[in-house]
């Protein structure tokens, strides 16, 4: 198990234990330049590098997480920020 991991849960009370985004997908989650969909994708692409093993597909964000689980996903964000400034590689 990855030593730095986030654990997201769902307004429903599903767990998900998150790793760290790889660069390039840091790269998209951080860029300005994405519409509503875009962000989705990274959204579900993101959770679905989870210990537990669940794929988080978009339509499932769409038809299944609410609007609190979504700005939720911005404490991960917050929690990403605030590892790469700590981590001196």
């Amino acid at each position: 198990m990855p030593k730095r991991t986030f654990l997201f849960e769902t307004y429903s009370g599903q767990l998900l234990t998150v790793k760290p985004p790889k660069y390039k997908l840091y790269q998209k989650l951080i860029s300005e330049k994405q519409n509503d969909k875009e962000m989705i994708a990274v959204m579900a692409e993101i959770l679905s590098d989870n210990i537990e093993g669940i794929e988080i597909t978009s339509d499932y964000i769409y038809e299944n997480y609410y609007i609190d689980d979504i700005n939720k996903f911005a404490d991960y964000i917050s929690w990403i920020k605030a590892e790469k400034g700590s981590d001196p590689n």
